[in-house]
């Protein structure tokens, strides 16, 4: 008896934990918080939805004005999964079509907050 629950949960965990990586960190993969993830994502939606367009770093110098912690990989991973179609959702980030400028000066995307 499944409600299909238990392969997202897993679905969740491997995009939180390289598949090779030790079971010390598979455990401490399955003891985040979802509730973390889902403020991550909250906020870089929010910084879009007052400020975008926004490239990445754009994203993540908003964030860590706001007190923010965690690293860029984990902020461009959330914006990437902001931008996804799953069975709970619609995609609420979009590229905006244009691109701005690194600090080391590549061309980076920016994206938009969808209304």
């Amino acid at each position: 008896m499944s409600d299909g629950r238990l392969f997202d949960d897993v679905r969740d965990l491997e995009r939180k934990v390289r598949t090779n990586s030790a079971e010390t960190e598979w455990a401490a993969g399955a003891s985040m918080k979802r509730s973390a993830e889902d403020e991550l994502r909250e906020a870089i939606y929010q910084i879009l939805l007052s400020r975008g367009p926004l490239t990445d770093e754009e994203i993540a110098r908003y964030y860590y004005q706001a007190g923010g912690k965690l690293t860029p990989q984990r902020i461009r991973t959330a914006r990437a999964a902001l931008t996804h179609v799953t069975p709970s959702s619609l995609p609420i980030v979009q590229s905006a079509g244009r691109n701005g400028i690194s600090a080391t000066g590549r061309s980076m995307q920016k994206w938009r907050a969808i209304l």
